[in-house]
C-alpha cells in the first residue's frame, strides 16, 4: 500500500467511506443533543448561583446574554470569511485546493451549530430577563440607588444561607461567615441564635410529619433580610458613610 493511502478501518471499509457513514448519525445527534446547557440548567442552575435577588439574577440574564452576543458576533464573522475563502479556492480548481476547501467547509458545520446554539441561549437568557421583570416588577432603568439597595439586601440573604450551611455542618458559623455578617452590622451571635431557632422549627415540622419546601427557607431568607436591613445602614452610618 503506498504511504499515501490510507488505511482500511475494520479491515473492510476505508477511513472515507467509514466516515461517510457515522457522520450523519453523529450530526444528527448534535443537532438533537446540542453541547449548550438546557434552559433550565441555565436559568434555574446559573442565575440562584449569581445571588439572592431578582434583580442579581436579571444582572446576570444581561451579563450572560452579552458575553455570547459577543462571542456569537465573533464567530459569524469568522464564518462570513471562511465562506469566502471556500469560494476562492474553489475558483482555483486545483485538487489541493479542493481539498483546503472541503477542510474548511467541514469546520464550518461545527461553526454553524455553535452559531444556532449561542442564538438560543441569548434568546433563552433575554426571554428568562423578562420574566424576572414581569415578576418582580424591576423598572426598565434600574436607578443606582435601587441597585445599592439590592446589593445590600444581596448580602444579608447570602450570608444567612451561609451560616446556615455552617451550622448545618459543624454547628457553628465560620469565621469568614462571621466576618460576612459584622461587615453588613449583623452580630454574629445573634445570627447563630435565629438560624438555630429556623432549624428547630423545620425540625418540629418533620416530626409532625410534613416536609419543608424550598420555599420555607426562602420565606425565612426573606423575614431575615427585612429584620437586618436597618443595620446594614447602622453600621454604614456608624463607618461616617451615612448621615
Amino acid at each position: 500500500m503506498s504511504k499515501y493511502e490510507l488505511m482500511e478501518v475494520d479491515n473492510e471499509k476505508n477511513l472515507p467511506q467509514a466516515l461517510a457513514e457515522v457522520w450523519p448519525v453523529i450530526k444528527l445527534a448534535q443537532e438533537e443533543l446540542g453541547f449548550s446547557q438546557t434552559p433550565s440548567e441555565m436559568t434555574l442552575g446559573n442565575l440562584q448561583y449569581s445571588g439572592e435577588k431578582p434583580i442579581t439574577w436579571l444582572k446576570q440574564c444581561l451579563a450572560q446574554s452579552l458575553q455570547k452576543a459577543s462571542a456569537l458576533k465573533e464567530a459569524y464573522w469568522n464564518y462570513k470569511k471562511k465562506a469566502r475563502e471556500v469560494e476562492e479556492l474553489r475558483l482555483k480548481g486545483d485538487p489541493k485546493s479542493i481539498i483546503e476547501a472541503d477542510e474548511i467547509e467541514s469546520s464550518m458545520a461545527d461553526t454553524h451549530h455553535y452559531i444556532k446554539n449561542a442564538y438560543q441561549d441569548i434568546q433563552t437568557y433575554n426571554q428568562a430577563a423578562q420574566n424576572i421583570r414581569d415578576k418582580f416588577n424591576i423598572p426598565e432603568e434600574i436607578s443606582p440607588e435601587l441597585l445599592d439597595e439590592n446589593s445590600k439586601r444581596e448580602h444579608i440573604r447570602k450570608a444567612f444561607r451561609q451560616a446556615l450551611h455552617d451550622v448545618q455542618t459543624s454547628n457553628t458559623i465560620s469565621n469568614g461567615v462571621s466576618e460576612h455578617l459584622e461587615q453588613y452590622g449583623i452580630h454574629p451571635m445573634t445570627a447563630k441564635v435565629q438560624v438555630d431557632a429556623y432549624r428547630e422549627s423545620v425540625i418540629e415540622l418533620f416530626k409532625e410529619g410534613k416536609m419543608p419546601t424550598m420555599q420555607h427557607m426562602i420565606n425565612w431568607l426573606d423575614t431575615m433580610e427585612d429584620f437586618h436591613i436597618n443595620s446594614v445602614y447602622e453600621q454604614a452610618r456608624y463607618m461616617g458613610l451615612l448621615r
